[in-house]
């Protein structure tokens, strides 16, 4: 029998983006040139910069869920939307971003059932799912 291997849509590594001018001129909205940084935990979440680093112990986990919306990779780091929840609710709640570029649903959902529900277990998170754009057409569409 083959094995068979299931990939998670995650950041491997930090990261320094820098969109290309042809990307910035065909936005609707204004954006840096760069670079923006991404940095990522052990856990291969993205970090916000006013989650405490060394803390090992929570209170509570509040985990974002999503494509670009929740990735938000061509925002400066602390002002990420995961970032400003971090930063409101201070350093008894660990914020966790799982946000990645060209997520859908099925990819979202072998994510939650194999890296976010493993971490549930040592806690009571709260998940905040934003719906993949990319699964638009699925969600549109009408069989006529």
């Amino acid at each position: 029998m083959t094995k068979r291997f299931i990939r998670l849509k995650e950041f491997a590594e930090n990261r320094s983006l820098v969109p290309s001018s042809n990307y910035r001129k065909n936005l609707h909205h204004e954006i840096g040139q760069g670079p923006f940084e991404i940095e990522i935990d052990a856990n291969h979440f993205i970090l916000s910069p006013y989650r405490d680093k060394h803390a090992i112990t929570f209170d509570r986990s509040i985990i974002f869920l999503g494509d670009s919306f929740c990735e938000q990779s061509y925002i400066r780091m602390g002002a990420r939307l995961s970032d400003l929840f971090q930063e409101k609710l201070g350093p008894k709640v660990n914020v966790l971003n799982a946000g990645y570029s060209g997520m859908n649903s099925l990819q979202a959902l072998n994510l939650f059932n194999n890296k976010i529900l493993p971490l549930a277990k040592s806690g009571n998170p709260i998940l905040i799912y934003i719906v993949p754009s990319n699964d638009i057409d699925a969600l549109t569409s009408r069989n006529d």
